[in-house]
């Protein structure tokens, strides 16, 4: 037994070092961007280390762009400290015991010896775990350095799209000699553009129509992104950026739509958006006349079962609600599937 003993000192003090050490090496496995605008929230441990406490993360002194965050480096920190404690606690323990080994030996040489064992290796452990940081530092001083992690931070930035302008109701006056126009009624009520404004079919007005001896439904012009498909089909698109994902048709999308299709892309990248904004053409769903949807299908135009059903998975976990559009739904199970409409002249998936 005293022979084994050593053993689990040398064990404990190779478990110093591996923490030791996890302070290089966590660093690399636990990088993670921040989130933009992020609130820094403590970490709470759910096994409660003594005399733990975690820092708040701060700029970096030698890279302001970056933040640097102490937790990983304090957790095995405490550890390391708490570890030596213990150490300490069962060299005395076993100091004790080879002491009480001798006191009882009655002049045994061999229960001396036994005693002299547990003590000796009690001492030598305790050595070994006070001076494994000095032994640690002499090797590789960044093994003891505990560094924190430096977090890129993203910022964050808004992006201006197209004011999304709606067709408004406009109360004028009128007699037998002057009437408003559309662009009168925007002068009064300060709407963008008041040049612009022209008066449209009462359908395209939302809401109740105000009460008024003169009232006109005025609607903004339509956007020049739209001239090629007509007003019919397109608006102004609201908070749009440019995808940064292949496309065929048009090139932009609200952000969020289009921030969704980029995670999904970075999973797998066998395919393109074929409809983005402005719209090529006209589309059952009104959704693609603003941005808010896109269609999107395999670059080779496969119409395999088993990548529709993979990619459909991919788009899901995205957040995005997919549909796949085929004249014949029959062959895929697991997918939502649409026979499409009369504007449909493909198979692809509709995305929102």
């Amino acid at each position: 037994m005293p022979k084994k003993f050593p053993k689990i000192f040398t064990v404990i003090f190779l478990l110093l070092i591996i923490l030791q050490t996890g302070a290089f090496v966590f660093p690399i496995l636990f990088y993670t961007p921040a989130k933009a605008a992020a609130k820094w929230a403590n970490p709470v441990d759910q096994i409660k280390i003594p005399g733990l406490k975690f820092s708040e993360p701060k700029a970096c002194p030698d890279d302001p762009l970056k933040t640097c965050v102490p937790w990983i480096g304090e957790y095995i920190g405490g550890i390391y400290n708490y570890a030596i404690g213990i150490v300490g606690i069962l060299a005395a323990v076993v100091l004790m015991f080879g002491g009480v080994i001798w006191l009882t030996a009655g002049g045994s040489p061999d229960k001396v010896n036994e005693a002299k064992a547990w003590i000796g290796a009690s001492l030598s452990g305790l050595v070994l775990a006070l001076c494994s940081y000095m032994i640690l530092y002499q090797i590789n001083p960044d093994l003891v350095k505990l560094n924190p992690l430096k977090v890129n931070v993203v910022t964050e930035k808004k992006i201006e799209g197209a004011a999304a302008q709606k067709c408004q109701w406009g109360v004028g006056s009128w007699n037998e000699f002057y009437a408003d126009t559309c662009k009168d009624m925007a002068k009064k009520g300060n709407w963008e553009n008041p040049n612009t404004w022209e008066v449209k079919t009462e359908e395209n007005c939302e809401g109740t129509k105000p009460q008024g001896n003169y009232v006109l439904c005025c609607c903004p012009p339509c956007p020049a992104e739209c001239q090629a498909v007509g007003c019919n089909y397109c608006a102004a698109c609201e908070n749009c950026t440019t995808l940064t994902i292949p496309t065929k048709n048009g090139t932009q999308l609200t952000a969020p739509l289009a921030q969704k299709l980029a995670n999904a892309f970075s999973q797998k990248n066998n395919w393109r958006v074929t409809e983005a904004w402005p719209p090529s053409q006209g589309h059952a769903d009104s959704c693609h006349y603003n941005g808010m949807c896109a269609d999107i299908n395999f670059s080779n135009g496969s119409k395999d079962p088993t990548e529709v059903k993979e990619l459909f998975d991919i788009l899901t976990a995205a957040g995005l609600n997919a549909t796949y559009e085929s004249d014949d739904c029959s062959a895929y199970t697991g997918v939502t599937c649409d026979k499409g409409s009369a504007y449909t002249n493909a198979q692809h998936f509709h995305v929102k």
